[in-house]
């Protein structure tokens, strides 16, 4: 009986070590069937991660090809230069108004002088005023010299061109001139009825010289 009693406890304790080593060898088993599957998961994240890098490359080349494809479409623009004139049209310069407070108006100047073949001056002789009372009458008289170095001969035109017309008198045929010569021209004008600034313009044929009659109108 003792016996038995002392041999109890020793009993007890291989099934204690005996329940202890079961549990670790069933879960080393697990462990071990565990490890195959957890490796072809593995596998298959690394496949997917690799199969996304290879789609994304894929559409970005895609992207690239499609831009590249835009930009040679456009059109392309190009700036044409306008073109630069090679040359300036120059107008004439009209003979410039002076107004005279007394004597003889001051004369025009030549056309083309400096030793021209054909050129002449004018001077004006009459009024002996360029102030002139409104609507009132007055005698005209210019002087026009031929100051080339050549004569011409008669039937040169004198011809109204262009400002108020102050007189009947629209022209008339010249004389012929020989270098230095003068010709002697006078008719009646009649002064506007309204104050302010006026001129008359005359050609001698050829643009030779420009006889300009040029007033001011005052009060009547």
């Amino acid at each position: 009986m003792q016996k038995t009693i002392r041999l109890m406890p020793v009993l007890m304790a291989l099934a204690i070590v005996v329940g202890a080593c079961v549990p670790q060898q069933a879960t080393s088993t697990q462990s071990l069937q565990a490890t195959p599957a957890l490796a072809q998961v593995e596998t298959a994240v690394a496949m997917t991660m690799e199969a996304q890098g290879q789609i994304a490359t894929f559409v970005a080349q895609t992207v690239e090809a499609q831009n590249a494809a835009t930009a040679a479409a456009q059109p392309q623009f190009t700036q044409t230069p306008l073109p630069v004139p090679t040359s300036i049209s120059i107008l004439p310069t009209p003979t410039p108004f002076v107004i005279s407070g007394g004597g003889g108006g001051g004369g025009g100047g030549g056309g083309g002088g400096g030793g021209a073949q054909y050129a002449c001056s004018w001077r004006e002789v009459l009024p002996r005023t360029n102030i002139i009372r409104a609507g009132e009458s007055f005698d005209v008289v210019w002087v026009i010299t031929n100051t080339g170095t050549k004569g011409w001969p008669a039937g040169k035109d004198l011809d109204y061109v262009n400002g108020t017309k102050m007189s009947p008198f629209l022209g008339q045929e010249l004389p012929a001139l020989k270098p230095d010569d003068s010709v002697t021209i006078s008719f009646v004008a009649t002064a506007p009825t309204e104050k302010g600034l006026y001129g008359t313009q005359f050609k001698v044929e050829g643009g030779l010289c420009w006889p300009a009659l040029n007033i001011q109108v005052g009060n009547p």
